[in-house]
């Protein structure tokens, strides 16, 4: 009866493991499911009035902010408000010069060095 008991167990575990497998593979996949741009509108409208229109790294009031996360989500970050940030646009602003620290750095950047760099392009 044991040896029994053995072999279907056995079975079992071979028909287990690739189901878990499949099943941590999809659920990592949609980790980061992309919002829906009425989503990410509301969420950007939220952001910048919560953060009163203000960057986080110089300080500028503006309407035509990025909404910028924290920690990126390839990094680990994720899509809640703790982790998003207003940043200012274009060449010279606030979330150029924090993407191209990150890209060739390959991390996130402290807001303290954030507000150092700017600064100093500044």
């Amino acid at each position: 009866i044991r040896e029994i008991e053995m072999l279907k167990l056995a079975k079992l575990e071979s028909r287990i493991k690739p189901l878990s497998a499949k099943r941590t593979k999809d659920l990592v996949a949609y980790k980061h499911r992309p919002l829906s741009g009425q989503q990410q509108k509301r969420r950007n409208d939220r952001i910048k009035l919560r953060d009163k229109f203000r960057c986080a790294a110089c300080g500028r009031i503006s309407a035509d902010h990025e909404v910028d996360h924290v920690i990126g989500l390839a990094m680990g970050g994720s899509d809640a408000d703790s982790n998003l940030q207003l940043l200012c646009r274009g060449i010279d602003g606030c979330h150029a010069i924090k993407s191209a620290y990150e890209q060739e750095h390959n991390g996130s950047i402290d807001l303290r060095l954030l507000r150092r760099l700017v600064a100093e392009k500044r």
